[in-house]
């Protein structure tokens, strides 16, 4: 059974639900995130946030970008250097496969950056 969650103004799905009535806090890692141009093939993704780069930053092997997403929480994504750059203000599509989603009851006390 999967679970349908509003995030930054988007609606994603992971496939699993958690017990009880409490709501869902999402975790992703930040290399199971893809991060495309608005509109760009995310081939084996089935969810997407906007949003725009915030920061960014050379890692040598690749790139550390913050995303600010629509609803104003951050989330931190690597990007291997084949891939596309970025620069700040950019817009953006942050990508990802429910599966990789892991969710927790949310407690109030949760980070709201999605790292």
């Amino acid at each position: 059974m999967s679970t349908a969650l509003r995030i930054a103004g988007a609606t994603v799905t992971a496939p699993r639900r958690i017990a009880g009535e409490a709501n869902p806090v999402m975790l992703l890692r930040p290399e199971k995130l893809a991060i495309r141009r608005p509109g760009q093939d995310a081939a084996g993704t089935t969810n997407r946030l906007p949003g725009t780069i915030a920061e960014a930053i050379y890692l040598g092997s690749g790139s550390k970008y913050e995303v600010r997403l629509a609803d104003g929480s951050m989330a931190i994504v690597r990007s291997p250097l084949t891939g596309d750059s970025f620069g700040l203000g950019d817009k953006v599509e942050l990508c990802f496969d429910g599966a990789d989603a892991k969710l927790l009851a949310d407690d109030s006390s949760a980070d709201a950056t999605l790292t």
